[in-house]
């Protein structure tokens, strides 16, 4: 069985041919994390788990560039903030499908002062969000061009709620670098690695030094799909690609792999898929 904690089965991308893409998931044995950016993406996420329980779960939260003044008038749409209120139905309504929140975080590439003011904000109530419920955080965070810049501000954050005892998390995408890996894992967050690895070399140390009872694949379809699929739509079913690319790095069979993989995925986020 292989586990891609990070996909977004929720967006418009899969709506031609969904059922397809399910199909797929199957024929290879992925199940799949599908993760909310905003209310409505997470709305959908859980409606999706409900109806695909076998191979799904779903992660609500509002993701920081959605916060942003800026992204809204690019996309038309407009500012969102946190509502505890309809995100805490989502969880209560679906606790044993809801496995996390996010994604949350920082997001820096395009943010000035203010906004990121905004995000820290937003990200604090996510966090106390997920206290409250007793879920793990699926964090996004992305520095400024060239910097750890939000990683060091996420690290800052999440260390001053490190004595709540139920504090606990897995870095998506992660792309820091080792300093910055060995800070989240001394905090104990699981760090997840994308389609990324087979085109580059760039954080094959980072997967090496990262123990396998603190790892992840994931896909974060649409996007970053792996080698062969690149320049193509990405999918849960392509986290095989992956997941072959961190064994061979950690020189420990797929069988392996997965098997802890599974384990991690019963450990931090208390799902067990049939």
């Amino acid at each position: 069985m292989y586990i891609d904690i990070h996909s977004h089965l929720n967006f418009s991308d899969y709506d031609k041919d969904r059922r397809e893409v399910l199909q797929r998931m199957l024929d290879r044995g992925v199940k799949t994390f599908t993760v909310g950016v905003n209310y409505e993406t997470s709305k959908r996420a859980v409606e999706f788990a409900s109806q695909h329980p076998d191979i799904m779960r779903a992660v609500v939260g509002l993701h920081p560039i959605y916060t942003s003044e800026t992204y809204a008038s690019q996309e038309e749409g407009k500012v969102e903030h946190f509502d505890e209120e309809l995100f805490g139905k989502l969880v209560k309504e679906q606790r044993n499908l809801v496995v996390a929140v996010g994604e949350c975080g920082l997001d820096y590439f395009h943010a000035d002062e203010k906004a990121r003011k905004v995000q820290e904000s937003t990200f604090r109530a996510q966090i106390e969000f997920a206290l409250s419920h007793n879920l793990p955080l699926m964090l996004h965070i992305r520095p400024s061009k060239k910097t750890m810049d939000a990683y060091e501000d996420a690290l800052r954050i999440l260390k001053e709620y490190e004595n709540e005892g139920k504090l606990r998390g897995d870095v998506h995408f992660f792309a820091g670098d080792k300093e910055i890996a060995e800070q989240f894992l001394s905090i104990g967050f699981y760090l997840s690695f994308t389609g990324v690895l087979t085109f580059t070399h760039e954080y094959d140390e980072i997967v090496k030094i990262t123990p396998l009872e603190r790892i992840f694949t994931e896909t974060d379809a649409p996007y970053v799909s792996p080698v062969p699929y690149r320049g193509k739509r990405n999918e849960p079913a392509f986290v095989v690609e992956t997941t072959h690319r961190v064994a061979g790095l950690k020189g420990v069979s797929v069988e392996e792999l997965t098997q802890q993989i599974t384990k991690n995925a019963e450990e931090l986020f208390h799902v067990r898929f049939s």
